[in-house]
């Protein structure tokens, strides 16, 4: 399973099948198909039984803690109260609970992923930086994540505290680190992480395109390709 970061606009009134449905927001390494409104993953087993669970997942909401407008903007009272606002963190949490309740009361077990681009895009972010973006994602407990290219718009100084502060996996399986080992080094950044389903093992790997190179601040990271990476 391949997390890679897309652009996504997510309403609150339908958030639940926004996520269930954004899967295609990824590249899946695993076989997946649609079984019963959730996924299914086919697992070698004697029986040949799949395992069902169910994936929730979302990307770039670029510092959108709380809610905002149809266009991204400001939430006003008026707005609010006419159900015209929409994303933010609180909405994100509300359902990742909800769906991490069903599973533990006999439910499909659940997996919560996110695709990046947390970092920048409104004053929250401009300044409070890392520290917002990892006490607010640290809440939501994410099994993993990967990085967006908009993570090095503080460069990798910036980026560095938020790793260290991340207590979920935050994937990368491309980049190139020989010339920064302090990002390397960092307690949170791996190439992939294994997470166990019902007791099936279930892969998940992260990458960036190469062309992160050329979006963000001038930087020594290097970018592997993605395909050969991956393999």
């Amino acid at each position: 399973m391949l997390l890679h970061p897309t652009k996504r606009e997510i309403k609150s009134n339908r958030f639940v099948q926004h996520l269930l449905n954004s899967v295609y927001g990824t590249l899946l390494a695993l076989t997946v198909w649609p079984l019963n409104g959730s996924i299914a993953v086919p697992i070698n087993k004697p029986s040949d039984v799949a395992l069902e669970f169910i994936i929730l997942h979302n990307n770039d909401m670029h510092a959108r803690f709380e809610q905002t407008s149809k266009t991204s903007g400001k939430c006003t009272p008026e707005m609010a109260n006419t159900d015209k606002c929409y994303g933010g963190f609180a909405r994100v949490a509300y359902e990742v609970r909800t769906y991490r309740q069903q599973a533990k009361n006999g439910g499909p077990p659940v997996l919560y992923l996110n695709a990046g681009d947390t970092y920048t895009g409104t004053p929250w972010f401009t300044i409070f930086k890392d520290n917002i973006t990892a006490a607010f994602l640290n809440k939501l407990k994410p099994d993993a994540i990967s990085l967006g290219n908009h993570e090095f718009d503080e460069n990798v100084e910036g980026l560095i505290p938020f790793l260290n502060k991340a207590e979920f996996p935050v994937l990368a399986t491309n980049l190139d680190l020989r010339k920064v080992p302090e990002l390397a080094a960092t307690k949170s950044l791996h190439n992939s992480t294994v997470l166990l389903v019902k007791g099936v093992s279930i892969g998940v790997v992260g990458y960036l395109t190469p062309d992160t190179k050329f979006l963000t601040q001038p930087n020594e990271v290097e970018y592997f390709p993605e395909i050969e990476s991956i393999k």
